[in-house]
Protein backbone atom coordinates (compact mmCIF):
# COMPACT_ATOMS: atom_id res chain seq x y z
CA UNK A 1 0.00 0.00 0.00
CA UNK A 2 1.13 3.28 -0.57
CA UNK A 3 1.28 6.36 2.02
CA UNK A 4 1.35 9.58 1.39
CA UNK A 5 4.45 10.69 3.71
CA UNK A 6 3.98 14.10 3.03
CA UNK A 7 1.07 14.67 4.64
CA UNK A 8 1.09 17.66 6.85
CA UNK A 9 0.32 17.33 10.29
CA UNK A 10 -2.11 20.26 11.50
CA UNK A 11 -3.05 21.83 15.13
CA UNK A 12 -6.25 21.72 16.93
CA UNK A 13 -6.50 24.58 15.51
CA UNK A 14 -5.93 23.98 11.56
CA UNK A 15 -2.53 25.52 11.68
CA UNK A 16 0.68 23.15 10.68
CA UNK A 17 2.64 21.71 13.24
CA UNK A 18 6.33 23.34 12.60
CA UNK A 19 9.22 21.71 13.11
CA UNK A 20 13.21 22.66 13.02
CA UNK A 21 12.53 26.79 14.02
CA UNK A 22 14.27 29.04 15.43
CA UNK A 23 13.49 32.12 17.15
CA UNK A 24 14.98 35.58 16.78
CA UNK A 25 14.26 38.33 19.26
CA UNK A 26 12.89 41.58 17.48
CA UNK A 27 12.49 44.47 19.80
CA UNK A 28 11.94 42.20 22.71
CA UNK A 29 9.60 39.75 20.97
CA UNK A 30 10.24 36.57 20.06
CA UNK A 31 9.59 35.96 16.49
CA UNK A 32 9.71 32.52 15.03
CA UNK A 33 11.47 32.14 11.68
CA UNK A 34 12.73 28.84 9.02
CA UNK A 35 11.66 25.62 9.67
CA UNK A 36 9.15 23.83 7.63
CA UNK A 37 5.66 21.97 8.68
CA UNK A 38 5.94 18.91 10.36
CA UNK A 39 4.86 15.57 8.10
CA UNK A 40 3.27 11.83 8.08
CA UNK A 41 7.11 10.87 7.31
CA UNK A 42 9.00 13.06 9.70
CA UNK A 43 6.69 11.45 12.34
CA UNK A 44 7.25 7.90 11.02
CA UNK A 45 10.92 8.11 10.24
CA UNK A 46 11.53 9.27 14.04
CA UNK A 47 10.26 7.02 15.45
CA UNK A 48 11.95 3.85 13.98
CA UNK A 49 15.04 6.34 14.16
CA UNK A 50 14.79 7.00 17.95
CA UNK A 51 13.36 3.70 19.98
CA UNK A 52 14.61 0.08 18.84
CA UNK A 53 11.47 -1.93 18.50
CA UNK A 54 11.08 -5.97 18.97
CA UNK A 55 8.11 -5.79 16.11
CA UNK A 56 11.06 -4.32 13.42
CA UNK A 57 14.17 -5.54 12.97
CA UNK A 58 17.05 -2.53 13.23
CA UNK A 59 18.25 -2.87 9.52
CA UNK A 60 14.47 -2.72 8.27
CA UNK A 61 13.39 0.53 10.83
CA UNK A 62 16.64 2.35 8.93
CA UNK A 63 15.20 1.67 5.73
CA UNK A 64 12.33 2.22 6.58
CA UNK A 65 12.95 5.43 8.47
CA UNK A 66 14.89 6.84 5.19
CA UNK A 67 11.94 5.76 2.98
CA UNK A 68 9.41 8.04 4.79
CA UNK A 69 12.03 10.86 5.69
CA UNK A 70 12.30 11.13 1.86
CA UNK A 71 8.31 12.09 1.52
CA UNK A 72 5.98 11.61 -1.02
CA UNK A 73 4.36 8.62 -1.49
CA UNK A 74 6.31 5.45 0.45
CA UNK A 75 4.80 2.00 -0.42
CA UNK A 76 4.89 -1.01 2.17
CA UNK A 77 3.65 -4.22 2.48
CA UNK A 78 0.64 -5.52 4.59
CA UNK A 79 3.41 -6.92 7.07
CA UNK A 80 5.07 -4.07 7.16
CA UNK A 81 1.76 -1.80 7.89
CA UNK A 82 0.87 -4.34 10.62
CA UNK A 83 4.59 -4.03 12.64
CA UNK A 84 4.17 0.04 11.44
CA UNK A 85 1.03 0.50 13.12
CA UNK A 86 1.77 -1.18 16.06
CA UNK A 87 5.00 0.82 16.76
CA UNK A 88 3.19 4.06 16.41
CA UNK A 89 0.02 3.47 18.61
CA UNK A 90 2.76 2.45 21.15
CA UNK A 91 4.81 5.69 20.56
CA UNK A 92 5.40 7.68 23.38
CA UNK A 93 7.43 10.31 21.84
CA UNK A 94 4.53 12.54 20.40
CA UNK A 95 1.49 13.59 21.14
CA UNK A 96 -2.16 12.18 20.51
CA UNK A 97 -3.28 14.28 17.87
CA UNK A 98 0.31 13.64 15.85
CA UNK A 99 0.06 9.88 16.19
CA UNK A 100 -3.49 10.24 15.30
CA UNK A 101 -3.43 11.99 12.21
CA UNK A 102 -0.15 9.16 11.28
CA UNK A 103 -2.52 6.84 12.08
CA UNK A 104 -5.36 7.98 9.86
CA UNK A 105 -3.27 8.42 7.11
CA UNK A 106 -1.87 4.91 7.45
CA UNK A 107 -5.34 3.66 7.57
CA UNK A 108 -7.18 5.88 4.43
CA UNK A 109 -4.24 4.45 2.41
CA UNK A 110 -4.89 0.58 3.43
CA UNK A 111 -9.00 1.46 2.79
CA UNK A 112 -7.50 3.18 -0.36
CA UNK A 113 -5.46 -0.20 -0.90
CA UNK A 114 -8.40 -2.56 -0.06
CA UNK A 115 -10.86 -0.96 -2.14
CA UNK A 116 -8.57 -1.24 -5.32
CA UNK A 117 -9.60 -4.32 -7.49
CA UNK A 118 -7.16 -6.97 -8.16
CA UNK A 119 -6.13 -7.19 -12.16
Amino acid sequence: MKINSGTVIIRLNGQPVMVDQETINISGVSVPTGGHEMTVGDVISNILSLKKSDKISPLKAYVLAQRFYKGGITEIDDSDFSSLREIIEKNDQYVPFVIAQVLQAMIDSKDKADRKPAH
